[in-house]
């Protein structure tokens, strides 16, 4: 008994051996090809749309009442501007008063529809920083390659992005398989409770 349980253990070594060897000769087989799309695109121009965002001064702070609904009203009157195709095509709700729900029909009713999101809401500038900011804050500066701004990364970009793609594809006259909702809420930096939550709770609604 002892003897047939040695010769199990060592065939049980065997094969794990060879089934390293294995694993480890394995190579994978090369992704094909796929060209890259070409994109012409005026960056300057992109660079100036997304630096005039910068400047309304979307902030959340820690008191709701003490947030400026007015800038954020500037913001979606800019976008709605500069954005006209989208505006235009696309139904747009506002949701809390201050997020934006924009709905873009697809082809096919059934296909599982896509979200994309990002956040109108910037957080304060502390005072005491001030002085460290190398352009100000809510100056929307292009300077140095780079677009400097409260919001240039955490998450206008993000907006920004997703408005400069869909303008240019109905350019293109293109409409998507499946639904696409654009999903830009308010307070995303206070949790977004009133914004990305009371979204999603419109969306489950209709299922």
């Amino acid at each position: 008994m002892k003897r047939l349980f040695l010769l199990l253990v060592a065939g049980a070594a065997l094969l794990f051996a060879i089934l390293l060897v294995r694993a480890w000769q394995f190579t994978k087989p090369p992704a094909p090809a796929v060209a890259p799309a070409t994109v012409s695109l005026d960056a300057d121009a992109a660079a100036a749309r997304f630096a005039r965002a910068l400047t309304f001064k979307t902030v959340s702070y820690q008191r709701p009442e003490t947030i400026d609904s007015a800038e954020f009203r500037r913001l979606h009157a800019y976008l709605q501007e500069t954005y006209p195709r989208v505006h235009a095509k696309l139904r747009r709700e506002t949701i809390s008063d201050l997020s934006l729900l924009y709905t873009w029909p697809g082809r096919d009713p059934e296909a599982a529809p896509v979200v994309l999101m990002g956040h109108l809401d910037v957080v304060p500038v502390a005072p005491e920083t001030r002085d460290r900011w190398r352009h100000p804050p809510f100056g929307g500066v292009i300077a140095d390659g780079y677009v400097w701004g409260r919001g240039a990364m955490d998450d206008k970009s993000s907006v920004l992005a997703i408005l400069e793609a869909v303008e240019r594809l109905l350019a293109q006259e293109f409409q998507p398989q499946a639904t696409v909702y654009l999903a830009f809420g308010h307070d995303e930096e206070l949790g977004g409770p009133n914004g990305a939550k009371r979204i999603a709770a419109r969306l489950a609604e209709r299922g």
